[in-house]
C-alpha cells in the first residue's frame, strides 16, 4: 500500500499517523525490498494477494527536509520526521506524496 524509507539523518523518533486498524511494520532499509516482495498481500495488506495485481506499482518520492516536517500520503496518513533528514515516501503511481510543516 505504501512505504517510508529513512535514508539519512541523526537517529531520532518518527511518529506515524494512520488509521488504527492499519498494521505498520518496521524493518531495516537494507531489507525493505526483500521484505516487501516476500510479504506483500499477506502480512503487508491491504491489498490482499488476490487484489495485489490491481494496485499500480509503487512510485518513490524523496524529500530532504530542513525543519520538522510531515510527509503525507494522500488519503492514507502521514509521518512526522525531524529536521535535517532525508526520507523517501512510496505510494501507488498516481497517489500524491507531499510535505507540509509539521502539524503537531
Amino acid at each position: 500500500m505504501a512505504r517510508f524509507d529513512f535514508i539519512q539523518g541523526e537517529k531520532a523518533g518518527i511518529t506515524a499517523y494512520f488509521e488504527n486498524n492499519l498494521m505498520i511494520h518496521r524493518t531495516k532499509l537494507e531489507k525493505a525490498d526483500e521484505f516487501y516482495s516476500k510479504h506483500a498481500g499477506e502480512l503487508l495488506m491491504p491489498p490482499t494477494t488476490e487484489n495485489l495485481d490491481m494496485l499500480p506499482p509503487l512510485q518513490r518520492h524523496e524529500f530532504k527536509v530542513t525543519e520538522k516536517t510531515d510527509i503525507v500520503i494522500d488519503g492514507l496518513g502521514w509521518i512526522t520526521v525531524p529536521a535535517n533528514t532525508v526520507v523517501a515516501g512510496w505510494a501507488p503511481e498516481g497517489v500524491s506524496v507531499l510535505t507540509r510543516r509539521a502539524m503537531i
